[in-house]
């Protein structure tokens, strides 16, 4: 129930992949580092519970020795009622503690990028092929944006040294 009141509430947010926590985690570490989103690697959930003073759940320990145990583990249905409480767990981390705080954080002028890469994440289980061109464009883009803050700071008269793949972009 709380459950589907919250993403009624707050669309993006798509258990069990919560594409707009990944999508806030990429956004901000642009912020924070100036990283292109492309370039952000992913962090665990657990990561995310201790930046964000969430509650880690008590029993990840126990279910990854089980899991390494049985690869098959989450495939079985129905799901246990352990199976079930546990990822409720790791749901009520995310929601609504982390995605609050992460996409209250992020600037007004990234949203449309955030908006972006949530739907990209929902939509990659079901046109694959437009994504992968959507995330190429976005790269190519971002590295012509840079190319061109290279160029310009370059002083007249001054040699510059270009990667191949820069001088591919050039093309």
């Amino acid at each position: 129930m709380y459950l589907r009141r919250y993403r009624a509430t707050h669309p993006l947010l798509t258990p069990p992949d919560c594409p707009g926590v990944r999508a806030a985690h990429a956004i901000l570490q642009q912020q924070e580092t100036g990283k292109p989103v492309y370039k952000v690697k992913s962090v665990s959930l657990v990561t995310l519970c201790r930046t964000y003073d969430a509650p880690i759940n008590p029993q990840k320990e126990h279910i990854k020795k089980v899991y390494r145990r049985d690869q098959k583990f989450w495939a079985r249905r129905p799901l246990t009622d352990d199976m079930i409480i546990y990822a409720a767990f790791d749901v009520m981390a995310l929601v609504p503690k982390i995605y609050d705080v992460m996409s209250r954080s992020i600037d007004p002028a990234l949203q449309t990028l955030f908006a972006d890469l949530c739907e990209e994440q929902v939509t990659m289980h079901i046109n694959q092929d437009d994504v992968k061109q959507k995330k190429k464009q976005r790269k190519v883009e971002t590295e012509v944006s840079d190319l061109k803050e290279k160029l310009d700071k370059t002083a007249v008269g001054k040699n510059l040294v270009l990667s191949n793949r820069e001088i591919r972009l050039l093309r």
